[in-house]
């Protein structure tokens, strides 16, 4: 998967842009997941009916994009690195507002105020690291143990080879080693 021009796509369609044909180039290419070509289309699907879109969710990705906004200056490994940060960060509020539809003001405003922090402060080592493919719980708040074990479910059902399930292990145990170093130390140690 090709993340930077997921993260432009994604961008563009949160922008308003229809960036269907476009999306629809990059999975039949094989640049874009199922998902991620899915995520796209939801986006460009509520920006065509933009006066359906919640002023929740609406103040929540414009307050996101505002804050990780792409600098036009600058090298274009840095302005990739802010497009993937800018991307992730959309596409976790998106995942956050949908499993949330009753949530207050409040914690609406919580949630995309710490989504935009989370994408200010990631380390640029980890937006070019790949993510599981059976990633649970989004790049912010990872369940690697859930997602080892649908990784070990779906090669124990035939659906991925012995390869892929040691690559998708060895990717695991990555995110595992990064988000160690990210977490604070235990009390009285």
């Amino acid at each position: 998967m090709d993340r930077n021009l997921y993260a432009d796509l994604r961008i563009r369609a949160g922008l308003g842009e229809d960036v269907t044909e476009s999306a629809q180039r990059a999975f039949e290419n094989g640049l874009l997941k199922e998902a991620n070509f899915n995520a796209l289309l939801g986006e460009v699907e509520r920006a065509r009916e933009a006066t359906t879109i919640p002023s929740g969710y609406r103040r929540g990705r414009e307050y996101i994009l505002n804050m990780l906004s792409v600098s036009p200056a600058g090298d274009s490994a840095l302005q990739g690195f802010q497009k993937q940060a800018l991307g992730r960060s959309l596409d976790e509020w998106n995942d956050w507002y949908n499993a949330h539809p009753d949530a207050t003001i409040e914690q609406q405003q919580k949630m995309y105020r710490q989504l935009a922090e989370d994408g200010l402060n990631l380390p640029q080592t980890e937006l070019s690291f790949p993510q599981p493919h059976y990633l649970v719980g989004g790049i912010f708040k990872p369940d690697l143990q859930t997602t080892y074990m649908l990784t070990k479910n779906a090669f124990e059902r035939g659906e991925i080879d012995r390869f892929e399930f040691q690559r998708q292990a060895a990717l695991i145990a990555d995110w595992k080693r990064t988000q160690d170093r990210r977490s604070p130390p235990a009390e009285g140690k």
